[in-house]
């Protein structure tokens, strides 16, 4: 039986509500995670959503016209550990027609549908059959669905795979970083020169994917100090999401 995990930005819900119900007709048998039906009221939802990722035999990553959510980014990280650790676990990004595509690190490597309609027959075929292995391209020119030009908007980690021309500074910041981990680090430099984004698509991108910048002229290993700054980032922001919610936040 297959088993779907539907990941969404509650401002999109109406979307979602459209492909859960059109998977759902198409695929009858399957159990479906889908978080207004499937979370209870007053319930330890991070547990129950950690469980049903570990358990899904499919990840579904939709991006409507709200673009991509917080709780969809963190969501995304545990799925796409998961797919380098289980090579056949599909993650599925369904993409809005004309809308941006998120700037999530390592995007290029799964399968995409980009569809008008994510609840149309021809899209619901087409991501049944990426889960089989098949059927939803690999896109060639990302920049075709993206509009990588922030101007002085700073980056997030969400924007990593779009983060250019810094690889040397991530490196240096996440280096001096691990070399005195009980010191507090100062990042500092004009106005409007960047070091938001480098700490945010910079160095926490890095820190959550647990791994050196893809271009990075280092030969060292990942520092020892951040062997768990995966799940350390990922804590963090689930303590000071939960501190501020007391149910499902926006994801």
């Amino acid at each position: 039986m297959r088993r779907w995990f539907l990941n969404y930005n509650s401002q999109d819900l109406g979307l979602i509500a459209s492909l859960e119900a059109g998977l759902r007709r198409k695929d009858p048998d399957a159990r479906i995670f889908f978080a207004p039906k499937n979370l209870r009221a007053g319930g330890l939802w991070l547990p129950e959503l950690a469980r049903e990722i570990a358990e899904a035999t499919a990840f579904g990553l939709l991006v409507g016209e709200k673009g991509i959510g917080p709780w969809q980014a963190m969501e995304y990280y545990e799925a796409l550990d998961r797919r380098v650790k289980q090579h056949d676990f599909p993650v599925v990004l369904v993409l809005l027609d004309g809308q941006p595509a998120p700037g999530l690190p390592f995007l290029r490597q799964l399968h995409w549908v980009i569809t008008s309609d994510p609840a149309s027959e021809r899209s619901l075929v087409q991501v049944m059959d990426a889960t089989a292995g098949g059927g939803a391209p690999l896109p060639e020119e990302l920049w075709r669905h993206t509009a990588p030009y922030r101007g002085l908007q700073a980056m997030t980690e969400s924007d990593a795979e779009f983060f250019f021309g810094r690889v040397r500074e991530t490196a240096e910041v996440i280096a001096a970083l691990a070399e005195a981990p009980d010191k507090l680090a100062i990042l500092f430099g004009n106005s409007g020169v960047g070091k938001s984004s480098l700490a945010q698509a910079g160095v926490i991108a890095a820190l959550m994917r647990q791994a050196w910048p893809e271009t990075a002229e280092t030969s060292g290993p990942w520092p020892r100090a951040f062997t768990a700054s995966r799940g350390d980032a990922r804590r963090r922001a689930a303590r000071l999401s939960a501190s501020h919610r007391r149910s499902r936040p926006a994801c």
